[in-house]
């Protein structure tokens, strides 16, 4: 996590970004990890299969921790 970060103050990029959410999802950090995803899905820049890997994990973050609709809809 500490070296994406750093990766990302240097250089962003969304697969870094993204690499830093997902190991933030994985460590327990969902809420921050949707945060990064959500910063993901802003950007534009992701396509195809990693776009709808980001999607499905802001869905699961958002049901886990009943975030209703209105955080739903950045997914889509």
């Amino acid at each position: 996590v500490q070296v994406l970060r750093k990766s990302l103050s240097k250089s962003p990029s969304s697969q870094a970004r993204k690499l830093l959410a997902d190991s933030l999802f994985l460590l327990g950090s969902k809420i921050e990890a949707k945060a990064e995803y959500d910063a993901v899905l802003g950007d534009g820049t992701l396509e195809g299969e990693a776009l709808e890997t980001v999607r499905q994990q802001v869905e699961t973050i958002t049901q886990e921790f009943g975030l209703g609709p209105a955080a739903a809809a950045v997914a889509t």
